[in-house]
């Protein structure tokens, strides 16, 4: 049995600029289970109609007996889209 538990928001600022967020939380359940959680964030901005630019970061923690990680990783895109 697993238990999720997830608050996620998307803020838009204006019509070329939102950000978006995630923060998930998956505790253990029994005695002995480790706590997993992830944190998502991105900021994305439309420079014209077709092309935009994404900068995103992803937070993890995986609470494994013996291997405790916090580690970051950076993402950027470019997304273009076709008429």
């Amino acid at each position: 049995m697993t238990l999720i538990l997830v608050q996620e928001s998307q803020h838009r600022w204006s019509g070329s600029t939102w950000l978006r967020e995630k923060f998930s939380v998956f505790p253990g359940l029994r005695a002995g289970d480790t706590l997993h959680t992830t944190f998502e964030t991105g900021l994305a901005i439309a420079t014209s109609p077709f092309l935009s630019i994404t900068v995103g970061v992803l937070q993890r923690y995986d609470g494994l007996a013996g291997i405790r990680t916090c580690e970051p990783a950076f993402t950027t895109a470019i997304a273009v889209r076709l008429p």
